[in-house]
């Protein structure tokens, strides 16, 4: 009888190289036949994506004291932007090329080869807070936040517990609870407040692109060169238990190792959803005016600080 350590040992040496399941088998570590590798590959998946696995070890926060907590941290490792609870970015993870009955056609993105797009959200530890991995690679990042629990969690901890935002980039749209930098048509002068609220985001959000490129140098199976030869629903089964392997890592305080080339960022009804969506616009500028307002505070008074100091 094969052990646990073996079956697990076996789905790790996938996840981490990415190979095929029958050089997999070869390994003189592990010297299993082909099929008998796909089967411990599918048991320890599953294993991974039990719902108490992914809830204990791909946790959002929710009280009020896990929220407090997570920004107070943020903030501590060195988080430029106020009351920032996590930074999310989509990611296309490159699978096999569906048959037309799945619609090959909509996970074909603008990169023009298949995959899904996973929107990941982490805190700056690089722990991976929430993933969404449902969508074909064709879909927007927007649409994907807009379609998501985590947007109506953000909303609920926004209206019930305190004012927090998500860091994105661009391709997100602004909202109250989710703030991306100014730019297509507003882009900011050089040395205003704009531009350096810009440059803090830009700063702050790179760490959802290192969580991922960490996540895919770590686990080769989800890499750019690599190509997951499964359907798109395993796939996405295998990215979620992949997740739960990275944030074991980063609780584990695993060392971490990032290559430098890593790249891994009724009429009347029509009426009433655009003026909720401006609505939702215009406080997301409110919000993001007011985050550029405490920024400047703050660099105001650290510069007066250095002129009592005679360090200016």
């Amino acid at each position: 009888m094969i052990s646990f350590d073996v079956i697990f040992l076996c789905a790790l040496y996938f996840y981490a190289n990415g190979s095929y399941q029958m050089p997999v088998g070869r390994n003189h570590d592990i010297s299993i036949a082909q099929p008998t590798v796909c089967k411990f590959i599918e048991s320890v998946t599953d294993a991974l994506n039990r719902p108490e696995v992914v809830g204990r070890l791909i946790k959002f926060p929710r009280t009020q004291q896990e929220v407090d907590d997570t920004i107070e941290r943020n903030r501590l490792m060195g988080g430029r932007l106020p009351n920032t609870l996590g930074y999310t970015d989509g990611s296309l993870i490159k699978i096999k090329k569906p048959s037309v009955d799945q619609n090959r056609r909509a996970f074909i993105g603008r990169k023009n080869f298949a995959s899904v797009n996973v929107l990941f959200t982490c805190d700056r530890r690089l722990y991976i807070q929430n993933v969404v991995a449902r969508h074909p690679g064709s879909t927007h990042d927007s649409h994907i936040f807009a379609l998501s629990a985590l947007r109506d969690q953000m909303i609920h901890i926004n209206t019930n517990i305190r004012n927090c935002v998500l860091i994105g980039d661009s391709g997100f749209a602004l909202e109250p609870w989710l703030i991306v930098p100014f730019a297509r048509g507003d882009e900011p002068e050089e040395d205003t407040p704009e531009a350096r609220f810009n440059k803090a985001l830009c700063f702050d959000r790179c760490h959802i692109e290192r969580a991922i490129g960490c996540m895919k140098e770590r686990f080769r199976a989800i890499n750019n060169e690599r190509v997951l030869h499964y359907d798109p629903v395993k796939a996405c089964r295998i990215v979620i238990a992949i997740t739960v392997l990275h944030n074991l890592c980063i609780l584990a305080r695993v060392p971490q190792y990032v290559a430098q080339n890593a790249n891994n960022p009724v009429v009347n009804d029509e009426n009433d959803h655009v003026a909720a969506e401006d609505d939702i616009l215009a406080r997301g500028r409110l919000v993001r005016n007011q985050m550029v307002q405490q920024l400047e505070r703050m660099r105001r008074k650290f510069k007066s600080f250095l002129s009592e100091k005679g360090l200016s």
